[in-house]
C-alpha cells in the first residue's frame, strides 16, 4: 500500500499522470489496510480492488454518477455573496471541471429547474410572504435568500431532467 501511494506521489511530482484506474487501485490498496466494516474485520484487498475496478469501468461506460449544484444569476444590488459576475462564472466552470476530472458528471441546476417542479406554483406565493431581511436586516439580498429555498425543488427534479 506504502508503495502504490509512493508511486502515485512520485508521479505526480514528476509531472505525469497516473490512470484514473491506477489513482483507484492504489487508493483501494491503501484503504483496504485501514478500513474496519460492522463485523470488525478489515474489508479484504481483493473487494477493494473488484470495487475500483467496477466504478472505473462505470466512469469509462459513460455512466458518470451525477453532481448537482445550483446556480442562479442574481443583479449585483442583490447579491449576498459580494462577489462578481467573473467570480461567479470563475468559480462555476472550475467547480465543473473539478468534478468533471474526478469521474462525475456534473449538472447545474437553475430557477428554470425549480419552477419544473409540481409544487412550485403553491410554494413560491408562500415564500414571498415570509419576511428575509438579510444580512442588512434591510432586505438587500432577498433573491439569494429566496433561490436558497429554491435550489431545494430544482434538486427534487434532478434526475426527472
Amino acid at each position: 500500500a506504502a508503495s502504490c501511494a509512493l508511486a502515485a506521489t512520485a508521479a505526480n511530482l514528476a509531472g505525469t499522470s497516473m490512470s484514473l484506474k491506477d489513482k483507484a487501485n492504489a487508493k483501494a490498496q491503501e484503504a483496504a489496510q485501514t478500513i474496519p466494516q460492522a463485523s470488525n474485520t478489515y474489508i479484504s484487498r481483493a473487494d477493494m480492488m473488484e470495487h475500483a475496478t467496477k466504478q472505473d469501468q462505470t466512469i469509462q461506460e459513460g455512466t458518470r454518477p451525477i453532481m448537482y449544484t445550483f446556480f442562479e444569476w442574481i443583479p449585483p444590488r442583490n447579491r449576498g455573496t459580494q462577489m462578481s459576475d467573473l467570480a461567479d462564472k470563475s468559480l462555476i466552470t472550475e467547480w465543473k471541471a473539478a468534478w468533471k476530472a474526478a469521474g462525475w458528471n456534473p449538472k447545474i441546476l437553475t430557477l428554470e429547474d425549480a419552477k419544473k417542479h409540481p409544487q412550485y406554483t403553491d410554494y413560491s406565493p408562500k415564500l414571498n410572504k415570509i419576511p428575509m431581511l438579510g444580512v442588512d436586516g434591510l432586505g438587500g439580498n432577498v433573491i439569494y435568500n429566496q433561490l436558497c429555498f429554491f435550489r431545494w425543488l430544482a434538486m427534487a427534479q434532478g434526475e426527472k431532467l
